[in-house]
């Protein structure tokens, strides 16, 4: 009542939003990123994780295990430089699991991660390593500094 005199809009207690189960999962490389840690996006072990995933990769593994799939161009709050997710949908129209053992987004980040290093595309891409600074040579040592005459 005080809030009504003092002209303030009374405030309600935030109601918690139910997440739909049947709602579509979404994927982001860094989930499987192997190079991320825990803090940056990571969310399954190292030993399930890969390294450098790609939006096709995860999108075609998705569709080859008979998933609905579908990308979209959003960024990931934690890498917010890297677009793009996988919108995966884990139930039927009829809502029945499409595979009955995958219930979840992590069983389903869990089952494919160890499947994208056997990929077809995944044997003929190459990953740079980290840049490795080269010692310098001894007449580069030398030019640092004064000119010689």
């Amino acid at each position: 009542m005080l809030s009504s005199v003092l002209g303030k809009a009374e405030t309600k207690p935030k109601e918690k939003r139910e997440k739909d189960p049947f709602a579509p999962k979404m994927i982001y490389p860094a989930y499987l990123n192997s190079r991320k840690t825990c803090s940056q996006g990571r969310r399954v072990p190292l030993a399930s994780a890969v390294e450098e995933p790609t939006l096709m990769e995860i999108a075609e593994l998705c569709k080859h295990l008979g998933y609905s799939v579908e990308i979209q161009a959003k960024a990931y709050s934690k890498d917010w430089l890297q677009r793009g997710r996988v919108c995966v949908k884990l139930y039927k129209e009829d809502k029945s699991l499409v595979n009955a053992d995958v219930d979840t987004k992590k069983k389903l980040l869990l089952k494919i991660g160890p499947l994208i290093p056997k990929m077809q595309s995944r044997s003929n891409r190459k990953i740079e390593p980290a840049h490795i600074p080269t010692p310098l040579s001894q007449r580069e040592k030398k030019k640092s500094g004064k000119r010689e005459k």
